[in-house]
């Protein structure tokens, strides 16, 4: 189960973002780096019908095949169940993906940065993704650990933004993904 919160912040934000990770002594798990995000449906678009996606993400050398579910409802925090493996050749999976009547119906890129933080006896993932539809900060883990990173930074549910890239992205069509 995918548990996170995904906060909006300003490009001025971003260096105190960094700032504060470095006194909660995050840890640097990846630099600023592309990710390429392919994600698949079929021709009568079924999966995003039901609030599912199935992505093929590129990072850093590495291809991760990733199934996720529809998202709970009854959650504050964006809850879904996510399935994932490592894939040893892109242009593989790419080539069943299709023989299973699928294509690429949307794709993505952003620069990721990711830090792991130790909080409330469990280690929480902080993702900064810069996008050219904005800045923002994603936050994964177990929800005491999501909500002692929250208050170290002072967020609040306000700030919390509920839509997928996919939503992101298709609200800034200027905006080249």
């Amino acid at each position: 189960m995918e548990t996170e919160v995904k906060i909006s912040i300003t490009n001025e934000e971003l260096t105190g973002v960094r700032e504060r990770l470095a006194l909660l002594e995050a840890e640097k798990i990846s630099g600023c780096s592309m990710e390429i995000n392919s994600l698949y449906d079929f021709e009568d678009g079924r999966l995003m019908q039901a609030g599912c996606v199935l992505r093929v993400r590129r990072y850093e050398g590495s291809t991760i095949l990733t199934f996720k579910g529809p998202t709970d409802p009854g959650s504050m925090y964006k809850k879904r169940r996510e399935l994932e493996t490592a894939v040893q050749d892109a242009a593989a999976i790419d080539d069943i993906l299709k023989a299973l009547g699928m294509s690429i119906c949307f794709e993505y890129r952003k620069l990721r940065e990711t830090y792991a933080v130790s909080v409330a006896s469990s280690m929480t993932e902080v993702c900064i993704d810069q996008t050219p539809a904005g800045v923002f900060v994603e936050v994964e883990g177990e929800e005491p650990g999501i909500q002692a990173v929250l208050q170290k930074f002072g967020w609040t549910s306000e700030r919390f933004v509920n839509k997928t890239y996919v939503e992101i992205y298709r609200e800034h069509p200027e905006q080249e993904p």
